[in-house]
């Protein structure tokens, strides 16, 4: 069994408060893009590649 080289995945977001009852969020996951299929075959699943995330919240 071979052993994994390390990783840092980043990842960064913000979440505000766009009205009484409203939040919104935006998220950037995987911002370096690190494809660990190419750092070696001893990993056994994929990270997501660099992904956008919004989100729109209801405050009760």
């Amino acid at each position: 069994m071979a052993d994994a080289p390390n990783y840092t995945l980043w990842n960064t977001g913000v979440r505000k408060a766009v009205s009484k009852h409203l939040e919104i969020g935006v998220w950037i996951e995987n911002l370096t893009d690190v494809r660990l299929e190419e750092k070696s075959t001893a990993f056994r699943h994929e990270e997501y590649l660099r992904t956008l995330r919004l989100e729109l919240k209801e405050i009760s």
